[in-house]
């Protein structure tokens, strides 16, 4: 039976009871097999960033949810892992940087924060994804993976 959790004695907190519910309902419908549950991490989560306070904090939560819930899930056989990107280059972060010189300069600016030049591309992560729903990773669980350009290298 899946308790109901609270952030610091308040409001429910949002992420812990949908985790949950998706987990609960993974058990249910796998009834033993394995599965494995993945998203919401950022390298963010794994490093500080100066002007990021409040998404360091967030994604940190997520990091350390992730290795809660696989202590919590493993006897089920349920890995549970936490993909950390860098920033990917999707449409909205297309979008995100405008076509002038400004936002071209910006681009640049956030390029060199990461040691292999260059933003995430939706492949990067989908691979390591791929991994982590295969029999390959079958001894992994509660583990936080950075993709991120080297970004956590630092």
């Amino acid at each position: 039976m899946l308790e109901s959790r609270t952030a610091g004695g308040s409001a429910p907190n949002g992420i812990v009871h949908r985790l949950d519910a998706r987990v609960s309902d993974i058990v249910t419908r796998l009834k033993g097999k394995v599965a494995v549950v993945t998203g919401g991490g950022s390298g963010i989560g794994l490093v500080a960033m100066r002007d990021r306070a409040a998404y360091c904090a967030s994604k940190g939560g997520v990091t350390l949810l992730t290795k809660a819930m696989a202590l919590d899930h493993a006897h089920e056989k349920i890995r549970v892992n936490c993909i950390c990107p860098a920033i990917v280059e999707t449409d909205l972060i297309r979008d995100l940087f405008s076509k002038t010189e400004e936002g071209r300069q910006a681009r640049d600016a956030r390029i060199s924060t990461l040691p292999l030049g260059r933003f995430g591309k939706p492949a990067d992560i989908a691979g390591l994804a791929v991994f982590l729903a295969s029999d390959e990773s079958s001894w992994m669980t509660g583990v936080a993976v950075p993709v991120d350009g080297g970004l956590t290298a630092y």
